[in-house]
């Protein structure tokens, strides 16, 4: 995700900067798309780090 920033910071600055309720809303299913995103590839590099440990342990 973005660099240093905690999922508190970017929730933070949704809601700061926010100017309405929907507003917010809409940053914070931007956020959440982005988390989707994250985790998709996280899974993605943990699947290719087990196929590739795999295959240097059958050296």
């Amino acid at each position: 995700m973005e660099g240093a920033k905690s999922f508190e910071d970017l929730l933070r600055d949704a809601w700061e900067s926010a100017m309405s309720e929907d507003d917010l809303r809409q940053r914070i299913d931007a956020l959440g798309d982005v988390l989707v995103r994250a985790r998709r590839d996280y899974e993605r590099v943990r699947t290719t780090n087990e196929l590739l440990d795999l295959a240097l342990d059958e050296r």
